[in-house]
């Protein structure tokens, strides 16, 4: 090995080919690849590489040393974060991409210090939508998932429902419409109304 070149710390996704085939007919295995190459922002994890053989789809990735927003934080934490992850989907949107599975454990700290940064990854469900609304099978994290979504209408206005439920997860650590079902939870997010008494408003409020 050349001893001027610099190791470079990766994480590799593994994606198996047989499950992945399974999720959605509106996918295909490279799908997620051709998407994140066309990506190039602060908040997104960048992607440098992908490999395939008979079994796994290889995606080599950008390192995180942070985990994944899977807890509450106070409010203003919950603003900064909230700016980064609207960059991150303006950026994507610009590009006419839809992610379809904005969901906290879906954004990731980039270091281990208090005040990192974050970034969006995991783009194996996101969409094309350069023909504006598009009609395709329901897919993402049930919970997440707007009602418009799961009737099979897909636009950027879904991620920025999904977003809503991650910022409201963060505030209050539950998601407001809940069910054991897809039809339970879209029924609940057009029927019923979050409980604002456990914060969400607080986040553009109370300043």
């Amino acid at each position: 090995m050349n001893s001027d070149m610099k190791e470079t710390k990766v994480a590799v996704k593994m994606i198996d080919r047989g499950k992945f085939a399974e999720i959605s007919k509106d996918l295909t295995l490279g799908s997620e690849v051709e998407t994140v190459f066309k990506l190039d922002h602060p908040n997104i994890v960048k992607v440098f590489n992908a490999y395939v053989d008979d079994t796994y789809l290889y995606i080599i990735m950008e390192y995180c040393e942070g985990s994944a927003l899977v807890e509450s934080f106070p409010e203003a934490r919950v603003r900064a974060l909230a700016f980064q992850m609207l960059c991150a989907l303006a950026h994507i949107h610009e590009k006419r991409i839809c992610h379809l599975d904005i969901k906290p454990c879906n954004f990731i700290f980039k270091s281990l210090s208090p005040d990192s940064d974050i970034k969006l990854l995991d783009f194996e469900f996101a969409a094309d939508i350069n023909k504006g609304v598009m009609d395709i099978s329901p897919r993402g994290t049930l919970g997440y998932v707007d009602p418009e979504f799961l009737a099979g209408l897909c636009s950027t206005k879904s991620d920025i429902w999904s977003l809503g439920i991650t910022l409201y997860y963060l505030i209050a650590g539950t998601e407001p419409f809940k069910g054991k079902t897809s039809e339970e939870v879209g029924c609940n997010a057009v029927q019923k109304k979050p409980d604002l008494e456990s914060g969400m408003y607080l986040l553009f409020y109370n300043r």
